[in-house]
C-alpha cells in the first residue's frame, strides 16, 4: 500500500520531471530525486513563478544561490582567496598548479599530497574549496589524457579516460563537496569554471568598470589558474564578463513577467529595449576580449589556446559531461525568454543533456526554467502591438541574428576550433561533438546553423525594414537637405554610427516609359520569380493578391532598368523572362543625424542628404537614391532598414574625440556631438571641410556647441576665402594643411590615446589617414593596431566615379589569397583583413551575404569593395576545345574556384595571418591537391581527342603539348612543381588535418564528374581505350590519399586511419611526383 508521503512525491515527481527547456517527460535523474527530497510544499506550489525564484536567489547567503540585481547570477562580494589554517594545503595546490603544469608534475605532486577531509570545513569556505579541488582534478586529467601524450592524433583516447582515476588526494574531498553541495555526481560546474573563479588584482580597485570593458577585464584575474597564461585568463574571464554584463538581465526579465501579468505594454517594450542595451554590450564586449586580429590588443595565440586551454576543461572523469557554453545561465536565460521550443540538433541536444544532469544550482536553475513560463511570445502575439513587436524583434536581432550574439561567438568558436582541429583536437569539451573523420568544419557549422534555426521561432531576426513617412524636410546647404522622418510607431535603440539603408526607387515616369513596353504583353502569363518573391518579402513590400500587372509596375519600381533599355528588340513573349532577370536598384546608406535623447523625445529620425550629380559622356547625370529622397514631398512614405555601426566609442567618459569630417560626412559627427553634449571642448575636437560657406551644414548648432563650451573647432573652405564668425573661424585650405596646422594637438591627442573617427568621401579617408601617419611618424603597424582597436575609426562612402580598370589573369586570382571575386571584378584585402577586428573573416561574411541576397542587402560593404577594388578578371580563352570538352572543363573550373574561395575563407577564421609560412604552406599543399595531382586528369580527359587522333598516327603526346594544347605555360608548371618539392615536412604535419577536410568532399565531387564523363564515352568505339584513362585517374586518386582502403569506384569514399596516418599522408606527398 502506498503511503501518504509516497503519493505527494510522485506528485512532485510529475512536475518536475519534465525537461525545462522542450517540456517533454524524461527518466527522473539522481539529482531530481535530490531536488524532490529538497523542495518544499511552498516552493512546489510557486515552480513557475519567476518574481518568488528571483526573490529567493536575492535573500540567498549561498554564492552558487545567489542572485544579484546588478551583478545577475555572480556573487556581488569577491570571493574568499584563503581557505582555514586546517586546510591550508589546498591552497599551497592552488597558488603552485601553474608550476606544477609547467614541470608535468601533476600526478606526482598529488599523489603525495595529505587526504583531507571536506565534511568539516565550514560552509563558507566550501565554494572556494570546490574551485581548488575541481581545477585540480581537470589539470590531473589534462596531465594523463591524450591530448598531452598522442598531440596530433585526432581520435581522444577514450580508454584511457574509462581507465583513470583520480588520486585519493582529489577523490575523497570531490565526492564529499559533491555532497555538501547537493548535486548528484562530482564535476565542475560552470561556477568552479567562471563564476566563481575570479578576484580582483592585487593593488586594483575592487569594483567593477562596466563601461570601460577592457579596463574591467585588465582589473581581474583567476582565483585558480591552472597554466597561469594570458590566453587561460582571457578566456575563462570572457565567460564571466558576459555573465557580469547580462547580471541586470535577471531583474529585467521579472520586470517582463510584472508587465505581462499586469498587461503593461508600453513599459514592457521599455524593458525589452533595456535588456537589448545589455545584450549590445555583451556583443561588444565578446569582439573587443577574444578578437581574431593579431593587431588587437586583446589578441592571444589561438595554437597555444587550443593545446592548453580548450582541451582543459572536458571531462575530469569518464562520464562526465565537460563545461561549455550550453551550460552558461545567459544562453539558458535569453533561450527561454524568446521561448526556443526546439533543441533537435547537435548543440540542442548538449544542452538537453545538460539538463538532465542540473549543471546548475538549486535556486538558479529554478529561476531560470520558471523564465519559461512567462510567454512572451505568446502574449506579444496575442497583443497585435506593432511597437511590442518591433522591441521583441529588436532583442531576437541582437540575440540571434546575423550581427547578434550568436553569429559573433559563431564565428568565434569557428575560428578557434579550425586551429584547434589542425593541432589535433578531436572533439568539443562537452564530448557531444566528436570528429575522427574529414568533415569537422562541416559538423561544427552545421551544428550552429541547427542551434540557429532552432532560435528563430518562424522569426526572421534579421528583417527590420521600417515604413516611415517624411515630416519635415529643410535646405542647410548647397544641393544638401536635413530630412526628418517620423518614428513614432517603431520602438528600438539609435546609436551614433547606426546609418539607415535606404530602398530607392526609380522616378515614376521612367517606370511608364518601361511599362510602355510591355503594353502589348498578355501579362496573365507572368508568373513571378522566386527570387523577386523573396526581395518583396524581406522589405515587407506588399504583393499578396495583387495582379501580375500590379508585380511587374513594382518590379519596374525597384530594379535597375539600364538593362531593360534594350529589351524593346526581345520578342514580346520574353518580356516576362526579362523582367523577372531584371536586379533591384542598390541600396544605399545614409548615416542617422538625431540622438537617442531625440528619438525618446519626438520619436523622430534625421538624415543628412547630398544630391549626387555627375557628368558621364558629357551628359548630367544624378544619383538615383539621392534623387528621389531630394524630391520627397513631406508625408510620402520611405522603406529603409536599421544597420548598427561597430563602433565602441565611450559616450559617457572623459576620453578625448577627434571628428574629422568632409562634406556631408558632418552627419554622423553631429550624431556624436548630440550624444556627448555635457562633455568639456577638450574632449570634443572637429576638424570640418567644405566647399564654401553655403555647404557649411549646421553651422548654427555648431556654433552653440564651441559658445557652451563643448567643442573645439576647427575649420576650412576648398573654395571659399576666410570665414570669420564670433566662434568659428575658417580659412581657405584643404584637410591635409589643416591637420598639418594643427599638428602639435594632433600628436598630444595620439599621445594621451585619444578616439579618432573620420567621417568622408574615399579620397579623403585617404588623405587624412596618410597625413596622421606624416604628422606622428606613425607606421602602417602602429595604425592597423589603432585601427583594430577602435582608436581610429573611418566611415568613408564612395560617389560615381569613372576609373580605368587592371585587367588581372585568372590564374593569378586563384592563386592569390588575397584576392578576392565578385562578379567578375576582383577586390585585393590584404589590408583590409589586417587592420579590422575580425580580419578577413568579418569582410568575408559580409561579402558572402551581400553576394547570396544579390540585392545589396549588407550596402556597407559596398564603401569598403570600392576601396579595395583593383580590377575584372581575364578568363582564359578556350575557343578551340570541343564543346563537350568546354562543359567538362567548366565544371572543374567552377568546382575549382568554389573549393578556392572555400579554403581562403576557412584560413580566414583561423589565427593564421597571410604572411605566416603556415598559410604559405597550407595553400601549397592545397594547390598540390587541387592542381597538380588533380591536373593531368583534366589533361587526359580534356585530351581525349588528340589522343584518339596522334594513337591513329603512332605519335605521343607529351605533358608539354598538352599543357599547350590548354594554353598553360610550361615554365609556370614546372616551377610550381619545383615549389611543391621542397616543402618541409614538419609544416605540412601540423596542418594536414585542416586540408584534407577542404580537400577530401572536392575530391568526391570531381570523382563523380569524371566517372559520370568517362562513363558517357564508353559506348563510342572511337574511345576504345577509356578504360586505360579510368586507370589512370585511379592511380592518381590513390596516390593523393596513398592508402589501399580508398575505393574511388564506390559510391562513398570510406577512409581508414592508422596511428601515423597523418605522417604517412606527409611523407607520401613529399615523395610523389606527376
Amino acid at each position: 500500500m502506498i503511503d501518504e508521503g509516497s503519493k505527494i512525491m510522485e506528485g512532485r515527481y510529475n512536475r518536475l520531471v519534465r525537461c525545462p527547456f522542450s517540456g517533454k517527460a524524461r527518466t527522473m535523474t539522481t539529482e531530481q530525486r535530490l531536488t524532490l527530497a529538497q523542495i518544499s510544499s511552498e516552493e512546489l506550489n510557486n515552480i513557475n513563478n519567476v518574481e518568488y525564484w528571483y526573490q529567493k536567489g536575492l535573500k540567498a547567503v549561498s554564492p552558487f544561490e545567489k542572485i544579484d540585481p546588478v551583478t545577475g547570477f555572480i556573487p556581488s562580494n569577491p570571493p574568499l582567496t584563503e581557505l582555514p589554517t586546517t586546510h591550508e594545503v589546498w591552497d599551497i595546490l592552488a597558488s603552485k598548479l601553474p608550476e606544477l603544469m609547467r614541470t608535468n608534475s601533476v600526478t606526482e605532486y598529488l599523489a603525495q599530497m595529505p587526504c583531507l577531509s571536506a565534511m568539516n570545513l565550514p560552509e563558507e569556505f566550501i565554494y572556494r574549496a570546490s574551485v581548488i579541488i575541481g581545477s585540480a582534478a581537470h589539470a590531473y586529467a589534462y596531465a594523463e589524457n591524450a591530448y598531452c601524450q598522442q598531440t596530433f592524433h585526432l581520435t581522444p583516447s577514450s580508454a584511457k579516460a574509462k581507465e583513470r582515476k583520480l588520486p585519493i588526494s582529489l577523490e575523497r574531498p570531490y565526492q564529499e563537496l559533491t555532497q555538501r553541495l547537493n548535486r548528484a555526481y562530482p564535476q565542475a560546474l560552470i561556477y568552479e569554471f567562471s563564476l566563481y573563479n575570479w578576484k580582483f588584482k592585487t593593488g586594483s580597485q575592487p569594483k567593477f568598470n562596466c563601461n570601460n570593458l577592457t579596463k574591467c577585464l585588465d582589473n581581474l584575474e583567476l582565483l585558480v589558474p591552472i597554466f597561469g597564461s594570458e590566453v587561460e585568463r582571457r578566456f575563462i574571464l570572457n565567460f564571466f564578463m558576459t555573465e557580469l554584463l547580462a547580471g541586470p538581465c535577471a531583474g529585467l526579465i521579472v520586470e517582463v513577467f510584472r508587465c505581462v501579468k499586469a498587461d503593461k505594454q508600453d513599459k514592457l517594450c521599455s524593458v525589452l529595449l533595456e535588456i537589448g542595451d545589455h545584450l549590445k554590450r555583451c556583443n561588444l564586449m565578446l569582439k573587443s576580449n577574444i578578437p581574431l586580429n593579431e593587431n588587437h590588443h586583446n589578441y592571444f595565440n589561438s595554437s597555444l589556446w587550443s593545446k592548453t586551454v580548450a582541451p582543459l576543461w572536458a571531462e575530469a572523469r569518464h562520464g562526465e559531461v565537460g563545461i561549455s557554453g550550453g551550460a552558461s545561465p545567459f544562453f539558458i536565460m535569453l533561450d527561454n525568454l524568446i521561448a526556443r521550443d526546439q533543441y533537435e540538433g547537435n548543440l540542442g541536444g548538449q544542452i538537453i543533456n545538460k539538463g538532465k544532469d542540473n549543471p546548475l544550482s538549486f535556486t538558479h536553475r529554478h529561476f531560470l526554467n520558471s523564465i519559461r513560463k512567462i510567454q512572451l511570445k505568446t502574449y506579444i502575439t496575442q497583443s497585435k502591438n506593432p511597437r511590442l513587436n518591433h522591441a521583441f524583434i529588436e532583442l531576437c536581432r541582437l540575440y540571434n541574428g546575423d550581427q547578434g550574439y550568436h553569429a559573433i561567438h559563431r564565428n568565434i568558436v569557428m575560428g578557434y576550433m579550425l586551429v584547434g582541429t589542425a593541432c589535433g583536437r578531436g572533439n568539443t569539451n562537452s564530448g557531444t561533438l566528436k570528429w575522427h573523420d574529414n568533415n569537422a568544419v562541416l559538423q561544427l557549422d552545421e551544428a550552429f546553423e541547427g542551434s540557429k534555426q532552432e532560435r528563430d521561432l518562424g522569426i526572421d531576426a534579421n528583417k527590420r525594414t521600417f515604413k516611415c513617412h517624411l515630416v519635415k524636410s529643410r535646405k542647410i546647404g548647397n544641393n544638401t537637405k536635413e530630412l526628418v522622418f517620423d518614428v513614432k510607431d517603431k520602438i528600438f535603440r539609435i546609436y551614433p554610427g547606426d546609418k539607415v539603408s535606404v530602398i530607392p526607387k526609380n522616378e515614376s515616369s521612367r517606370v511608364d516609359f518601361a511599362l510602355e513596353k510591355c503594353k502589348n504583353y498578355n501579362f496573365d502569363d507572368f508568373k513571378l520569380d522566386k527570387w523577386w518573391h523573396s526581395f518583396f518579402h524581406f522589405n515587407d513590400i506588399d504583393i499578396d493578391n495583387h495582379s501580375p500587372q500590379f508585380i511587374i509596375n513594382k518590379i519596374l519600381t525597384y530594379g535597375d532598368l539600364s538593362s531593360f533599355d534594350s529589351s524593346n528588340k526581345q520578342n514580346i513573349s520574353d518580356i516576362g523572362k526579362i523582367i523577372n532577370s531584371l536586379r533591384p536598384l542598390s541600396l544605399r546608406l545614409y548615416s542617422i543625424s538625431s540622438s537617442q535623447y531625440e528619438l525618446d523625445k519626438n520619436a523622430e529620425l534625421r538624415l543628412t542628404v547630398g544630391l549626387l550629380e555627375y557628368k558621364n559622356k558629357n551628359k548630367i547625370n544624378f544619383g538615383i537614391c539621392s534623387r528621389y529622397l531630394f524630391n520627397l514631398e513631406e508625408q510620402e512614405t520611405v522603406n529603409f532598414y536599421l544597420i548598427r555601426s561597430n563602433w565602441n566609442i565611450p559616450l559617457q567618459d572623459q576620453s578625448s574625440l577627434v571628428m574629422i569630417a568632409g562634406g556631408t560626412g558632418i552627419s554622423p559627427v553631429m550624431a556624436l556631438l548630440r550624444n556627448r553634449p555635457s562633455l568639456e571642448k577638450s574632449n570634443n575636437i572637429l576638424f570640418f571641410v567644405t566647399k564654401d560657406v553655403n555647404n557649411f551644414y549646421y553651422k548654427d548648432e555648431i556654433d552653440k556647441f564651441v559658445q557652451l563650451g563643448n567643442l573645439s573647432f576647427y575649420g576650412a573652405f576648398t573654395r571659399d576665402c576666410q570665414y570669420e564668425a564670433k566662434n568659428l573661424i575658417s580659412s581657405k585650405n584643404d584637410i591635409h594643411h589643416l591637420l598639418i596646422e594643427n599638428r602639435n594637438l594632433i600628436i598630444e591627442q595620439i599621445k594621451n590615446g585619444a578616439y579618432f573617427f573620420v567621417c568622408g568621401k574615399m579620397g579623403f579617408g585617404q588623405t587624412v589617414r596618410s597625413t596622421i601617419k606624416e604628422i606622428n611618424n606613425t607606421s602602417e603597424q602602429k595604425m592597423c593596431s589603432m585601427i583594430a582597436n577602435g582608436r581610429y575609426i573611418e566611415e568613408l562612402f564612395t560617389t560615381h566615379q569613372d576609373e580605368k580598370l587592371s585587367v588581372i589573369d585568372e590564374i593569378d586570382v586563384i592563386v592569390n589569397p588575397d584576392y578576392f571575386v565578385i562578379d567578375n571584378n576582383v577586390y585585393d584585402i590584404s589590408a583590409y583583413k589586417y587592420e579590422h577586428p575580425g580580419g578577413a573573416e568579418l569582410f568575408l561574411s559580409a561579402t558572402e551575404e551581400h553576394y547570396k541576397r544579390q540585392h545589396g542587402n549588407c550596402p556597407h560593404v559596398n564603401n569598403i569593395l570600392q576601396s579595395l577594388h583593383i580590377g575584372r578578371v581575364k578568363s582564359r580563352s578556350i575557343k578551340d576545345f570541343a564543346l563537350h570538352q568546354r562543359d567538362f572543363y567548366h565544371q572543374l573550373k567552377d568546382l575549382l574556384k568554389v573549393s578556392c574561395s572555400s579554403l581562403k575563407k576557412i584560413i580566414s577564421t583561423t589565427n593564421i595571418q597571410g604572411k605566416d609560412a603556415n598559410t604559405i604552406i597550407l595553400y601549397e599543399l592545397a594547390y598540390m591537391t587541387l592542381d597538380v595531382y588533380l591536373r593531368p586528369i583534366i589533361l587526359i580527359v580534356m585530351s581525349i581527342d588528340t589522343i584518339s587522333k596522334s594513337e591513329q598516327n603512332n605519335s605521343i603526346i607529351s605533358i608539354k603539348n598538352l599543357l599547350n594544347y590548354l594554353n598553360v605555360d610550361k615554365d609556370d608548371y614546372d616551377r610550381y612543381l619545383e615549389r611543391i618539392k621542397n616543402l618541409k615536412q614538419e609544416y605540412i604535419y601540423y596542418i594536414w588535418s585542416t586540408l584534407k577536410e577542404a580537400g577530401i568532399n572536392l575530391l568526391i565531387t570531381i570523382r563523380d564528374i569524371t566517372k559520370f564523363y568517362l562513363d558517357n564515352l564508353t559506348d563510342k568505339d572511337v574511345f576504345g581505350f577509356t578504360t586505360e584513362i579510368k586507370k589512370e585517374c585511379n592511380l592518381y586518386f590513390n596516390r593523393l590519399y596513398s592508402n589501399p582502403e580508398w575505393d574511388v569506384t564506390s559510391d562513398q569514399l570510406k577512409p581508414s586511419y592508422s596511428k601515423d596516418h597523418n605522417a604517412e599522408i606527409a611523407t607520401t606527398y613529399l615523395g610523389s611526383s606527376v
